[in-house]
């Protein structure tokens, strides 16, 4: 063979050599987007049955001795997805107001209300009633009256509903001493100090675990306590608490707040 053409020969190789080490060969790829992700945000909604955040007024109307009255209110955690979290429910009585009547509305009640002056001749009624020793105003009707606050684990506010009148009181988890004056008394850890009380499961005793569609029937309930008993001088002096909340008011808000666990 030529000496010239096989020189060119190997030279080719060589070249061809060369260009494959300096380059890669094509191999199948594909590819694909994921476009427009999307995040939300979900909401903690309380339903308090008459409306978003108010609840309807509880109205014990005009209370006697030896007579109770029961109001419920059914509250529920809502979201219009099902992802809403869970939460916790805690309840808060503030804002207590207890208004005295005025001295001339009975000789009673002049009688027995230290602000009140009765002439002892003529029965002409003067003064005005003396502020209770809890600091919420000149009346006394949060002191004589025992208040029960209850909650109970309820499916539906249909359920809550017809719990009424039929309440055995005790049978929930009560918020607060369950004794005379405690609305009133500063030294109830849900009242005096604007506390959050959690509620509780009965079940477990943890904090009550709602979530979306949950609902607790609340019941609140006022007591007149007249079976007065201890010592004569005690009974004198419930006798005159009694007789010195004639025609009083008190008023107290109820707040609940729903919170992410």
């Amino acid at each position: 063979m030529n000496s010239k053409l096989i020189k060119a020969s190997l030279a080719g190789l060589a070249a061809i050599g060369l260009a494959t080490a300096g380059s890669t060969f094509a191999a199948f790829s594909d590819f694909g987007n994921i476009n427009g992700s999307q995040a939300g945000a979900g909401i903690l909604k309380l339903n308090l049955a008459a409306g978003p955040g108010t609840a309807t007024t509880m109205d014990f109307a005009k209370l006697y001795p030896g007579q109770s009255k029961q109001q419920f209110v059914w509250l529920a955690s809502e979201d219009i997805s099902s992802a809403t979290p869970h939460a916790n429910l805690a309840l808060t009585i503030h804002n207590l107001s207890d208004t005295g009547a005025a001295c001339a509305t009975s000789l009673g009640k002049a009688s027995a209300d230290p602000g009140c002056v009765v002439d002892p001749t003529t029965n002409a009624i003067s003064g005005t009633p003396s502020a209770n020793s809890a600091g919420t105003g000149n009346g006394h009707l949060s002191q004589a009256l025992t208040t029960y606050v209850e909650v109970f684990k309820n499916a539906t506010s249909a359920t809550c509903s017809a719990a009424l009148g039929t309440w055995t009181m005790g049978t929930g988890q009560s918020l607060l001493n369950t004794a005379a004056g405690d609305l009133a008394d500063p030294t109830q850890g849900a009242v005096g100090a604007g506390h959050k009380t959690v509620i509780k499961d009965p079940s477990t005793g943890l904090p009550l675990d709602m979530k979306a569609g949950d609902g607790v029937c609340v019941g609140v309930s006022t007591y007149w306590d007249n079976n007065h008993v201890g010592t004569p001088a005690l009974k004198a002096a419930q006798d005159l608490l009694d007789n010195s909340a004639q025609g009083d008011s008190m008023k107290f808000d109820m707040h609940f707040d729903l919170t992410q666990v």
